[in-house]
């Protein structure tokens, strides 16, 4: 159902009661001091793409709900990290694209989002609390461009959704099939 062809890494902010410790062989947990209560972060332990990732979200929003995760606040977010391995001299143009449509994404999102310090659209490329940057790259970690425009979440439709079009947007753009949007002028 999901075709998510670039190999990707996410990350999902929450908060809970108390302090639980996962054991799956796609996730990893620890502290996230950007929520409030109990901030906790789930995060792939390495990139996946196609059915893993299917697999992986399907497995650990389950898990959430189960459990009592609550996903609130403006610092809980889903973060997604598309992986650049091998092809980083492509990140900017990707970002640009992707700044060239974020009028339009922006419209998406609430307002608390967008005025939100952890995911800003005035800092530069390589900052991490840009709303897409690659900072990973720039500061030689990981090889991604993170997007941190989404809000928390524990539906896996959601993050399912947003994984495939961000995965071929990007894959997209870096073959050059898409350019920068433009927007006609005001009148």
């Amino acid at each position: 159902m999901y075709n998510i062809r670039r190999n990707v890494g996410i990350e999902l902010e929450c908060s809970a009661d108390r302090y639980y410790s996962i054991r799956s062989p796609y996730w990893e947990n620890g502290r996230d001091c950007s929520v409030r209560w109990c901030g906790h972060e789930f995060r792939f332990n390495k990139p996946y793409s196609g059915q893993d990732v299917v697999t992986a979200v399907d497995a650990i929003t389950s898990w959430m709900k189960t459990t009592g995760f609550e996903v609130h606040g403006v610092g809980a977010g889903f973060h997604l990290h598309l992986d650049y391995s091998g092809v980083a001299h492509k990140a900017s143009g990707f970002i640009n694209i992707a700044d060239s449509i974020y009028p339009y994404l922006s419209t998406k999102f609430g307002q608390a989002r967008k005025d939100n310090d952890y995911c800003n659209n005035t800092d530069g490329i390589y900052s991490r609390y840009r709303w897409i940057h690659c900072a990973n790259i720039h500061y030689n970690r990981r090889q991604t461009v993170e997007i941190r425009l989404h809000h928390g979440t524990k539906t896996a439709s959601k993050i399912l959704t947003w994984c495939e079009l961000w995965s071929e947007l990007s894959l997209q753009c870096d073959a050059g099939n898409i350019g920068i949007v433009r927007t006609k002028k005001q009148y």
